[in-house]
Order: structure tokens, then sequence, then C-alpha cells
């Protein structure tokens, strides 16, 4: 019966290890690098460093615009201007999700995707911080290749209580990979101005 006992809890063992490999990520105490970011092979979020992640991708992606509000709000940078379309930092890039969640907002860092938001709330409030624009995208107009990856429905089993992760589940964060033409963006909110109403969402 012990030996039974003893084989059972060996078979227990090897099947949590197993999972852990497939699902989890290497975990360490230091920043990453730019080159590591770059390579997608280190992601840093708050003051944890993800090494060599494996396991399923943490958001849902969608080509099914119906899956997503049909607004998203985008915070723009100094660079970017909404009558010209908006692209991300590098469209042949082929970072993970993961890494850009953990290194989108370095200098030097680039992907193909470009950040929104699904709440109005959330743009609106670090808009006001900042002092900077928020641009309305309306998913219905985007081309029929756009990809969807909604981080709200992110699987909380990749990057269990990560800081960043749950920062992009928490303001519903939905990132665009593809081009974003003038057509479907709208000047929405400047600075400290009162947004439109919104009813649409």
């Amino acid at each position: 019966m012990e030996k039974v006992l003893v084989i059972l809890h060996l078979l227990v063992n090897a099947i949590l290890i197993q999972e852990t490999f497939e699902t989890r990520c290497l975990i360490a105490q230091r920043p990453c690098s730019i080159q590591e970011c770059n390579e997608g092979s280190c992601v840093q979020l708050g003051d944890t460093v993800i090494l060599e992640c494996n396991g399923p991708p943490c958001g849902e992606s969608s080509r099914n615009k119906r899956a997503i509000n049909r607004y998203l709000y985008r915070i723009l940078r100094d660079d970017e201007d909404p009558n010209m379309g908006l692209r991300a930092k590098n469209p042949q890039a082929t970072k993970s999700i993961q890494s850009h969640v953990g290194c989108g907002s370095k200098r030097n860092y680039a992907s193909q995707y470009i950040s929104t938001t699904a709440n109005l709330k959330s743009a609106k409030t670090w808009a006001g911080k900042a002092n900077k624009t928020v641009a309305r995208i309306d998913v219905q107009l985007l081309p029929p290749e756009t990809v969807l990856h909604d981080l709200s429905k992110a699987n909380r089993t990749v990057l269990p209580g990560i800081m960043a992760y749950n920062f992009a589940r928490k303001y519903a964060e939905v990132l665009i990979e593809g081009f974003v033409p003038p057509d479907a963006i709208e000047v929405f909110y400047t600075g400290d101005s009162d947004p439109p109403s919104d009813c649409a969402c």
C-alpha cells in the first residue's frame, strides 16, 4: 500500500511539473534589456521579469469585429497624426503579446501592435493626467484583415498575479494588429475637455 502511495505521489508531481512548464514562465528579479525585449525573450512586468515564456496566448484574438465593442480608444503619441491613420511602430515585427504588454512603453521597443482600450473612462483618465489627445476608433470601419487581441479576456494562468498583466485586464486593453485608416478615427477628447456622450458603446 505504501509503495502504491509513493507511485501515485510521483505521478501527481510529474503532472504538476509538466503543467507548470507548459503554462508558466521562468521568473527572475532583474530588468529586461532592450535586446531581450526586441527578441521577445524577456518581458518586464512591474518588478518581475518573465523569461522564455511557454504557454497559451495571453489574450483572445478575433477577426470578428462584432466580438469587440464598436469603439476603441487610443491615447495618441505626439508623433501620431490621425489624419494619416495609425500604424504600429513596426508592422513587420513578430513580438509576442506578453512582450508587448511588458515592454511596449519602452522608448526603443517596437512591436506590430497598437494599444487601445475599450474603456472610455480609462482613456479619459490617463489622457487627462498627461494632457494628451484621445482618438476614438470605429472597429466596424477597420479593414477585414485586421486582427484584434482582447486582453480583457486573457488567460490568468499565463501570467498570474503580475501587475502589468492585471493592468491590461483591468483597463480593457485591446491590441490592434494592422493599419487603422483615417476614416475609422475620430479625435474624441483632448486634455481637460469633456468628451461627447458615447451611448453607442
